[in-house]
């Protein structure tokens, strides 16, 4: 499960959506394609209406779905808000592999 206290090494990607969002409906048959592409690299999705990704959107200040995070410890994290062009999901899940 995921843990906004992520203490592994490497880096994960994370994508924080809300049920109804018609941007996260397109985004993610889109996000999962690329994340089968990188076997190697911690993916999760958060539903950020529910109690247990509520905390977490809190957390990291979502204020818009899709919202795509990189997490990498222990340097911070990347975030890109909205409909990302699969060039850019792919440069994200890239950057997290590269944190091996």
């Amino acid at each position: 499960m995921f843990s906004s206290n992520h203490k592994s090494r490497g880096a994960i990607v994370v994508v924080f959506t809300i049920p109804g969002c018609p941007a996260c409906e397109d985004y993610m048959p889109v996000f999962r394609q690329i994340a089968g592409h990188f076997p190697g690299v911690q993916h999760y999705v958060i539903d950020a209406s529910t109690p247990q990704g509520a905390p977490y959107a809190d957390h990291f200040g979502i204020q818009a779905t899709p919202t795509t995070m990189v997490l990498r410890n222990p340097v911070g994290a990347i975030k890109a808000e909205g409909l990302l062009r699969p060039v850019d999901v792919h440069q994200l899940f890239s950057i997290a592999a590269a944190q091996k």
